[in-house]
């Protein structure tokens, strides 16, 4: 038996300023947000851009949190429960379209690469939600939507000058707007720190059957 997780979320989170720029790497999305205001200790961001590989969460993250989410599709590596030891995240994110029968249409055109090698640095456990992300509604209102995560996340401190080249992001489209906002809110400052979030294991007890009470050959 193996697990997989039904969702994988992947942000980036950027903070412009004299410490640098925080990239959060968590467990389709990916998002670039701004700070925004927040109670101490809690996450609070103005989500500028989320990719989504999967057209029913563009839908609902639209209409049910004001998501600027839009189609894209990631290739990944990232720790795993069931894979090889290590703490290097490795995330390719890709353009799409939406068929007209709503289905993801896959471009093999890079948007963005981010790699954050973690491995043999300690972490801290650490805890920020709930983590608070704001969106425009068509009608011009925010709509503010908390998230809790119910286990806390790995901090890694990258403040140190000799972690300045453990975190990479690439900008392969820089007339998109993903690229343009990326360049802009995250220059070439090193990141101070990432957090990391892994599901724990889930199970579902299933439905249960009747088995046949004779074989088909004895009927």
């Amino acid at each position: 038996m193996w697990n997989k997780p039904i969702a994988q979320r992947r942000n980036m989170i950027t903070a412009p300023s004299g410490h640098g720029w925080l990239r959060g790497l968590a467990w389709s999305a990916a998002g670039l947000a701004a700070p925004a205001t927040a109670p101490a200790g809690h996450g609070s961001w103005a989500r500028i851009h989320v990719l989504c590989d999967n057209p029913f969460a563009i839908s609902a993250g639209r209409a049910l949190y004001a998501e600027p989410k839009y189609p894209g599709w990631f290739e990944v590596g990232l720790p795993s429960l069931n894979g090889s030891a290590g703490e290097t995240w490795t995330v390719h994110g890709k353009a799409a379209g939406t068929s007209p029968d709503g289905t993801l249409e896959k471009s093999e055109t890079p948007l963005f690469s981010l790699t954050a090698a973690l491995d043999d640095i300690a972490a801290s456990p650490a805890n920020n939600t709930p983590v608070t992300g704001y969106g425009t509604c068509p009608d011009g209102r925010v709509l503010a939507g908390p998230m809790n995560v119910y286990q806390p996340y790995r901090w890694y401190d990258l403040s140190a000058p000799e972690h300045a080249d453990r975190v990479h992001l690439t900008v392969h489209a820089p007339d998109h707007d993903l690229g343009r906002d990326i360049r802009s809110l995250a220059t070439d400052t090193p990141a101070a720190g990432a957090w990391t979030y892994q599901s724990p294991p889930v199970a579902a007890h299933n439905r249960p059957y009747y088995l046949p009470t004779r074989r088909p050959a004895d009927r």
